[in-house]
Formats: structure tokens, sequence, C-alpha cells
């Protein structure tokens, strides 16, 4: 693996609507076009209290414009159900990307801009069941829907250090317009967000490698039909994985810690804040297992804790998944997870337990 392809691969935010991950290819703009699509069924339950599901079904398409460039499309559906809840379903916003690789300088330009496809202007009753899918204990593969014009111009750097180091900082601005949440009430525009990332990649050995990165995001002013609502706390993410190959195996390790400031809410008078999102540490372990050159089974666990703060109590879930994975042709790929998960998020109930499962399955075309 290129060191600067290496490196681009943790700063780089990766799309988790797919069955597959992120590209593999050796190259930092892929040569080779494909198209993803992708399907599955998501649940959380509590018996007789609590029960809230999502039917998604992104698809996702890449083409190289030439060497050094390449163009991605991602468009997301889902239809969620649940118990006393108002059943919602539609398309998510189009996302669209360029990327541009500087070759000479080891610098990635890119551009994503995103497209108001999405369903927008909800009933209240609709819009109670957005605010129970966008909970990130959930972790819904289509957590919101529409969400208005956005763009987000971005520039990666890296470069090596040594033989086995690469060292590797990013940054990007993303610019909001405004859309209406809620049927026949005014005109809610988002705050700007600006972004910076920095990394480290090192090669333990011949087969395995390390890499650490920490990226910090603040926000700009939420505005509601004109007036300063709320300015979100900044957020500080931490994450490091581990990688490794065991023959034909892949060993894969993951940590993430995820924490964000006190948010300002704007009130006639005063200025109050609050910590009104949990800071989540998250860790994940997967193994490939191949079984010959066209067949592997993926085995994977994970766990994540979400701290409590002055207005949302803790939680905290585990689970295992399992899935095939089958390398039809040169061309086409196939794929499969089930996941099954346990937990307890407090500000939900505080005395019972969450069950959740995920199934999903995709197929992958090269060309």
């Amino acid at each position: 693996m290129k060191p600067f392809r290496s490196l681009v691969s943790i700063l780089l935010v990766m799309s988790a609507s797919s069955a597959f991950g992120q590209d593999d290819s050796p190259d930092v703009i892929s040569k080779q076009g494909r198209v993803r699509v992708s399907a599955g069924y998501q649940s959380w339950s509590i018996p007789d209290t609590f029960r809230l599901s999502e039917a998604h079904f992104p698809i996702e398409a890449y083409y190289p414009l030439d060497r050094n460039a390449g163009l991605s499309v991602f468009l997301g559906g889902a239809s969620v159900s649940g118990l006393h809840l108002e059943d919602l379903s539609g398309i998510t916003d189009a996302q669209v990307s360029a990327n541009y690789y500087m070759e000479d300088r080891n610098l990635l330009l890119n551009l994503g801009i995103g497209l108001p496809t999405g369903k927008r202007e909800l009933t209240l009753d609709e819009f109670a069941t957005s605010m129970d899918l966008s909970n990130s204990f959930f972790n819904y593969r289509v957590p919101v829907f529409g969400q208005g014009f956005s763009v987000s111009p971005g520039i990666t750097w890296a470069s090596p250090l040594n033989d086995q180091t690469v060292l590797g900082l990013g940054a990007s601005y993303q610019h909001k317009g405004g859309y209406v949440p809620v049927k026949g009430r005014k005109t809610y525009r988002q705050g700007a967000e600006l972004l910076f990332t920095g990394g480290i990649d090192y090669q333990t050995s011949e087969v395995s490698a390390v890499s650490l990165d920490l990226t910090v995001t603040v926000y700009g002013k939420d505005v509601y039909d004109d007036a300063d609502m709320m300015k979100s706390g900044t957020k500080v993410m931490a994450a490091g994985q581990y990688k490794r190959y065991i023959g034909y195996d892949l060993l894969w390790l993951f940590g993430r810690f995820r924490s964000r400031g006190k948010s300002v809410i704007y009130m006639p008078g005063t200025d109050a804040q609050f910590k009104m999102q949990r800071d989540e540490f998250e860790t994940v372990a997967r193994y490939r297992r191949r079984l010959n050159p066209r067949t592997a089974l993926n085995y994977s666990a994970e766990a994540r804790y979400f701290f409590k703060t002055d207005a949302v109590s803790q939680g905290y879930q585990a689970g295992v998944g399992f899935g095939p994975e089958r390398q039809v042709n040169p061309e086409m790929k196939l794929k499969g997870e089930l996941k099954v998960l346990r937990g307890r998020d407090y500000s939900l109930h505080d005395t019972k337990w969450l069950t959740g499962f995920e199934i999903v399955g995709g197929m992958e075309y090269s060309f």
C-alpha cells in the first residue's frame, strides 16, 4: 500500500452506509470505476415499551475521470417505523464528491456538494420520529433525510518522515444552506463547519501498521427565521487503528473517542450553555478469514459507551457480527452481515435492556 494512500484512508471521512467499507485500491485516486448497491434492516426495541426499525437502501458510484481525478455520488433511502411513532420514508440528500490529486506536491483536493433531494417539511409526528432516528446510540445507517444544499471544499497533505512513517494534515470547510424541517414553519439554517485533521501512519512490519488521527470540528451559529438559535460545542475526535495480515487473513482493531463541548443556546436577555451531546467511546475488532481465493468469512465484535451529561443520562452497548463475502468474478463481489447488539440507554428507560439487530447485504460491480 502506498504511504500517502494509507494515510488518506484515515484522514478522509468515509461513508458508513456501504456494506463494503472503503476502497482497497493502492492508488490515491482509484483507476477502477465501481457501483455499490446494498440493502439492510436495523431495529432496536424494548418489549412492549419501545421499538424503532429502519429499512435502508443506499447506492453509491465512483468514476475515475483520469489518473489524478475521480468523481463519486451517494444517495440513500430509508423507510422507518416504530411503536407509537409515525412512519417515515424517503430519500436522503444526494452527495457528490470530486477529488483531484496533485502528485508532485502530495496534495489531495476535494469538493463535496450536497444536493437538496432529501425529504423535508415533515409533519410534527414525522419530525418526532426523525428525532429518535438521529439518536447516536442507535447508529442507524440513514439517521437523517433532507437538510438542504451544502458545499464543502477540502484539502489533505501527507509526507513520509522515513521509510516506515507518514505524517498528514487535512482541513475542510462546510457551508450549509437553509431548509424547512417542519411543514408550515420557518427556515432553519445550520451553522458552517470548519474541520481540522492530523494523522500519522506507522508501518510496524511488512504485514502490520498502526494509524492514529485527531480531528477538531468548530461549528458556527444555527439560525431560525433570521434569529440566532444555538452554537454547537466544538467536537474533538481521537481515533486509532491496527491492521495485521496473518497469512491470507486480516485482523483489524479500531478505537475512537468523541467529545463535544458545551453548546450555547441564545435566549432573550441571556445565553445559556449546556452539554447537549454525550461523549462517546467506541471500540471494534474485525477478523477476515479467507476460505479460498473467492470466499471469506468476516467476524466482528464491538462496544460503545456514552458518558452522562447534565442533560442526558449514560448508556452502553455491545454486539457481535458475522457475514460471508464472495468474489463472484473479477468484476462482481457479494457481501453480507448479521449483527446482534444488547445495551442500555438510561435516557430511554432506566431499568430495561435494549435489544438491537442488523442484517445487511450488498453487491459491488467494478469496471
